[in-house]
């Protein structure tokens, strides 16, 4: 039986753990990406997987902070104004999307795949060698601003999703971590989330191990998908 040929668009950590797996269902699998395995956007994280990642960006208080959100570099919506046309009808779809029910729709989905990345992950580092690349020290969200803290309807969405998260004082966050700054007013404690510590080398050995089972790497640039007439899924 002839295996299944199936192209994988982007080879970063996303891309790279679809092939992993597609392999494992015993397809042939082919990475595209135009640059290396590992070298784009997957470098450019914080290495956590986080439990608490809850809720999204598309939360009511948007409206009242887009112009800030629109003109600073740093922020979760930052745009390039020379492709504000074609931006356009996304964002409008995004905004109309930032309310409380959209909100808590997206949050109840996030938290569903978030409650098994971890334990994913473990299996996945472990079965590629690279479990020692995964440790458990909690995070810590901090904040000299007051304006800065999450509000009660974040707050809510954690608990609701069993994210564990405890409120510290900056004394008490400064007895954990003594060498922050003294004008931290307070923060957030998530104990159970966990961190990456070389994400380069658990990039290169998914990619080593891709190798090992036969797939093929092409260094391209896709710019469209044409479907194929007459596709079906038994070609």
């Amino acid at each position: 039986m002839n295996k299944k040929e199936i192209a994988v668009i982007g080879a970063g950590i996303v891309g790279l753990s679809t092939a992993y797996y597609l392999q494992k269902a015993g397809c042939q699998v082919i990475l595209i990406d135009k640059q290396d395995p590992g070298t784009g956007t997957s470098r450019g994280h914080a290495s956590m997987i986080a439990n608490y990642g809850v809720p999204g960006i598309n939360q009511p208080q948007v409206w009242q902070q887009l112009p800030r959100y629109l003109f600073s570099k740093s922020s979760p919506i930052a745009i390039q104004w020379s492709k504000i046309g074609k931006m356009t009808p996304w964002l409008i779809q995004f905004l109309k999307n930032c309310n409380t029910a959209s909100m808590e729709k997206t949050a109840s989905h996030t938290s569903y795949l978030l409650k098994s990345a971890l334990s994913n992950y473990q299996e996945l580092l472990k079965e590629v060698g690279a479990q020692n690349l995964l440790t458990h020290r909690g995070v810590l969200y901090v904040w000299i601003d007051p304006r800065q803290q999450p509000n009660s309807s974040q707050i809510n969405i954690r608990s609701e999703s069993g994210v564990e998260q405890i409120k510290l004082s900056g004394e008490e966050i400064r007895e954990l971590e003594p060498n922050l700054s003294d004008q931290i007013q307070g923060g957030w404690h998530f104990p159970k989330a966990h961190h990456t510590l070389d994400p380069d080398l658990i990039l290169e050995k998914l990619y080593q191990n891709f190798l090992s089972r036969g797939g093929q790497f092409q260094k391209e640039e896709v710019s469209a998908i044409h479907p194929r007439r007459g596709f079906n899924s038994n070609q």
